[in-house]
């Protein structure tokens, strides 16, 4: 059996990175897990990672964009500092449905998506091998200015991307999943659909994989699932 880790970003999302802490401990009760909060410090959520036997760490704002990869960077040595087989990115809105498992052979995996430029595991839940994680970290590509571009960044605090609640913001954040396959891709490393997976960008997706009026059907079928944006 594969040992697991799990890693969450999280910057001010505390209610929703709770519930995936939760979530994630009921289903893997054994497995690492690391918060890390990209510039703030929540007290609250700190003590619920003690709880939870989850390693929080905190350090200074990088995930805006004028900073290039360096979030991945960050996340790439912090997973490697965890001795594990796979992998796990999971974001706050993620939701957790199930125990992790039927992992494709591959170096990246996940609900794979195109930009047209290439294809991307989508950033909701990707599965990451060690060897992978290794290569990330020898080649240094991360510290590529080359992420800096806007090909590489998203409007994180507009429509459709903003959280309710959230305040509105120009300001442009690294879009972590494409910026991690490009580096994959790069690194001629392999990335695959895994069936546990999905992202909802649409309603329409979301009812076509399910039947009408019996949204418990996502329970079962897939493990982890990224909600609807638009």
């Amino acid at each position: 059996m594969s040992k697991l880790c799990f890693f969450m970003g999280v910057y001010q999302e505390w209610g929703l990175a709770a519930t995936v802490l939760q979530s994630l401990r009921e289903y893997h009760p054994q497995s690492s897990i690391i918060c890390y909060s990209d510039g703030h410090y929540n007290q609250e959520f700190h003590a619920l990672c003690n709880r939870f036997n989850a390693q929080f760490s905190v350090a200074d704002r990088c995930k805006t964009l004028i900073n290039g990869a360096k979030w991945l960077e960050r996340m790439v040595t912090a997973m490697l500092g965890v001795t594990a087989d796979i992998y796990f990115r999971v974001e706050p809105d993620t939701l957790i449905l199930g125990t992790f498992d039927k992992f494709p052979k591959a170096d990246l995996f996940g609900n794979i998506r195109s930009n047209k430029s290439f294809d991307y595991v989508q950033g909701g839940c990707v599965g990451i091998t060690r060897q992978a994680l290794s290569k990330f970290f020898e080649s240094r590509i991360f510290q590529n200015r080359e992420y800096c571009g806007h090909q590489f960044g998203y409007p994180r605090y507009l429509a459709p991307y903003r959280q309710p609640g959230e305040g509105s913001s120009g300001e442009w954040l690294l879009a972590t999943d494409i910026a991690l396959s490009h580096a994959a891709h790069q690194l001629n490393l392999q990335l695959k659909e895994w069936e546990r997976c999905k992202c909802f960008t649409t309603e329409k997706e979301l009812l076509e994989a399910i039947a009408p009026s019996r949204p418990h059907q996502l329970v079962g079928k897939f493990v982890a699932v990224h909600p609807v944006k638009q």
